[in-house]
């Protein structure tokens, strides 16, 4: 699975799919969106993918959501796909920091 992007598992219908994302496992899923569509029989879009998962980040819990999608929403810099660290306080969003995964730039 190392040389795949996205491998995503389901042993059957209503389990927890297992979720490997550049040959890592990706554990604490909140959700798991792929949605792909053809445009017509010669031409055929990308798929939009939206990966979300809880994380700690300096003793906080996080939720960090892998986005692939749309090359409109893409680093400005090099068309890296966006990442998004969410940092929750008392419960809420208390910051939302999107950084591309190619360049490392803050968006």
């Amino acid at each position: 699975m190392k040389d795949k992007l996205l491998v995503i598992e389901l042993d059957e219908y209503g389990s927890v799919p297992r979720v490997f994302y550049k040959g890592e496992e990706i554990n604490k899923k909140v959700e798991v969106a792929f949605d792909w569509k053809t445009r017509d029989d010669k031409n055929l879009n990308l798929p939009n993918i939206t990966i979300k998962y809880i994380d700690e980040e300096a003793g906080l819990p996080t939720q960090k959501t892998i986005s692939l999608q749309d090359p409109l929403n893409s680093c400005p810099d090099c068309c890296g796909d966006i990442e998004t660290t969410t940092i929750y306080k008392d419960g809420e969003v208390y910051l939302e920091i999107p950084e591309c995964v190619k360049c490392g730039k803050k968006i």
